[in-house]
């Protein structure tokens, strides 16, 4: 647990670090990194309000293993990147309320306690997902998966599951009977 503490801590100070820059880049690591920002605290909020605060933790390990990684190359946003900090502590804040108030006050602008806070809340439209995985089966047993884009009908996932490389050399000149597609979820193809 320690050394997670010293690798959060290291990380909020690099980030201010970075953020001090004042430079407002607007790129595709900036718009990645606020997706980021906006997916784990919505992940997060759901972990506390379902009272799963290990799940909680794990998904905030993942996010600060993601952030830590952030070089001055990158060019990121300043904005973003006090985003990323702010989000940050407001989430760390229950579960390490002494690092999150000192890197509170440390970091912010503001003069008040992290604890005296608002929760914030999450831009849903960052948070949807574009893009799916869809694996698919061949009777019952999954054989492949295809990335698509979420507003995928039936007709298209279906075309593009036959047209898939190893979907086509498992059919080979066997007679298709059934396919059954569930959007967003699967696509079962029987023989």
């Amino acid at each position: 647990a320690g050394k997670f503490i010293r690798k959060i801590w290291k990380t909020i100070l690099h980030l201010a670090d970075l953020s001090k820059s004042g430079e407002d880049f607007s790129n595709s690591a900036s718009e990645e990194l606020k997706i980021k920002n906006h997916k784990t605290l919505s992940k997060v909020s759901k972990e506390f309000n379902d009272l799963n605060f290990n799940k909680a933790i794990a998904s905030l390990y993942s996010f600060i293993g993601d952030i830590s990684k952030i070089k001055n190359d990158d060019n990121i946003n300043s904005s973003v990147l006090k985003e990323t900090i702010n989000f940050l502590i407001i989430m760390l804040n229950p579960i390490t309320p002494h690092l999150a108030e000192e890197a509170w006050r440390q970091t912010s602008d503001k003069k008040t306690l992290v604890s005296e806070e608002l929760w914030p809340n999450h831009d849903s439209e960052l948070v949807k997902e574009n893009q799916l995985i869809i694996p698919i089966q061949i009777n019952g047993k999954k054989r492949s998966e295809i990335k698509v884009s979420s507003d995928m009908d039936k007709s298209e996932l279906e075309k593009l599951a036959l047209n898939t490389k190893e979907i086509k050399a498992i059919i080979d000149d066997r007679q298709v009977k059934k396919i059954i597609v569930v959007p967003g979820r699967i696509i079962n193809i029987v023989l």
